[in-house]
């Protein structure tokens, strides 16, 4: 019998190995005996190809960067047509049995046309969507024909992909309520790999209370409803500290207004950190803050960060919104009013004055992620999907 072509390619608008998620699926992939390249975006100082840890890697020769909407309409298309040509030219080399796209944008998918003709399957990963996205990202301020265009670009996206993968059960209700064939999508939540935080120091006792929240400093993410909260805060509890670890468009704007509030002492900017660091960070926090603001994007995350504090068994307090609230009830989770300063401080002072309380918060949390939601269990999911769309192609024998 014919050995089965496990060749596969994975593009991405984006950077590698930067960015958990992808970084999790080729590992993944590797370590049950796939053979990866991927295709992504320069970076970092990076270019050209090179091998990391068994990955053929292909930056192209240009960035991410943000600007208006009509440059970012622009730089997409621009790297539509490159990484098209990349893929082509590669696939008539390498011969991949299947071709994962990581979105966005979610016409990306569409580059994949010389492979899909000639027997590749495509896995479109679509974790993130983009009319939302948009909504949020520019305050409501989208045209409605370019709306509407952008949902018909996801919906002949879901079409054209042999198989659908994304974060949580909301964003995929979503895509079936835009006419999407609900066999065809399968969730694969973006949590923390296994070792996440395997190598950081043990909790150690502290005096005060030490807050936590890290990611991507934009808007929507709703530091600035946290950072209002701590004066309120400060007023009732002594020894308050905030870590704000990651950067992001907003991080001027958010020390100003520390500065505003008189926090200057009492909040810690780390500015980008390594994945490690976070999980140190982490360990040190009494309590994790997930403060998204309330909005049409808002209401479909299941944040990255949620998971790895429930990974390290950090109480956490979080915005009630309904894709979190999908997973967690208030058994695992301390919930407040999004966009709400005093709720948010109500909450956190609640939670630091029980001790008892915090300690079955975290319990619970990790229970529920450890059972149904970690890595190792979506791992397995989605190697399954990869290894099923390979074995329905024209390589499988």
């Amino acid at each position: 019998m014919k050995k089965i072509n496990k060749r596969v390619c994975v593009v991405r608008h984006g950077y590698y190995p930067e960015g958990t998620r992808i970084y999790k699926e080729i590992r993944a992939l590797v370590d049950s005996g796939h053979e990866v390249d991927v295709i992504c975006l320069s970076g970092f100082g990076r270019s050209g190809c090179e091998q990391m840890g068994g990955v053929r890697v292909y930056r192209m020769p240009h960035t991410h960067r943000r600007g208006s909407k009509v440059r970012y309409m622009l730089m997409y298309i621009f790297s539509i047509l490159l990484m098209g040509l990349v893929l082509s030219l590669l696939y008539c080399r390498r011969r991949y049995a299947c071709i994962q796209v990581n979105t966005l944008p979610d016409a990306l998918v569409f580059i994949t046309i010389l492979p899909r003709l000639f027997g590749a399957r495509v896995l479109l990963d679509l974790h993130e969507p983009t009319p939302e996205l948009l909504l949020s990202k520019y305050n409501g301020n989208v045209h409605k024909h370019l709306l509407h265009f952008q949902i018909l670009i996801e919906r002949w996206a879901i079409r054209y992909a042999h198989r659908v993968i994304t974060v949580n059960d909301t964003i995929r209700q979503r895509f079936i309520e835009r006419g999407a064939d609900p066999e065809k999508i399968a969730v694969i939540r973006n949590v923390p790999a296994e070792d996440f935080g395997t190598s950081a120091p043990p909790r150690t006792p502290h005096e005060g209370l030490a807050l936590m929240t890290h990611g991507t400093l934009q808007p929507r993410y709703g530091h600035s409803v946290l950072l209002r909260a701590l004066p309120l805060i400060r007023d009732r509890l002594d020894g308050v500290h905030l870590v704000v670890a990651g950067r992001g468009e907003t991080e001027d704007e958010l020390k100003r207004l520390t500065a505003e509030l008189g926090c200057e002492g009492i909040v810690t900017f780390t500015g980008p950190v390594s994945h490690r660091r976070i999980a140190e960070l982490i360990t040190e926090a009494d309590i994790g803050i997930v403060p998204l603001l309330p909005g049409p994007f808002s209401e479909l995350c299941q944040p990255n960060k949620l998971f790895e504090y429930m990974a390290l068994k950090v109480p956490v307090v979080a915005v009630r919104l309904p894709a979190i609230e999908e997973s967690f009830d208030d058994s695992c989770l301390q919930y407040f009013t999004a966009g709400d300063a005093q709720d948010l401080a109500n909450s956190i002072v609640t939670l630091a004055e029980n001790k008892t309380r915090r300690e079955s918060l975290a319990e619970n949390a990790f229970t529920r992620y450890q059972t149904t939601l970690c890595w190792r269990e979506a791992k397995k999911e989605y190697i399954r999907i990869v290894d099923k769309l390979i074995e329905s192609g024209r390589y499988a024998n």
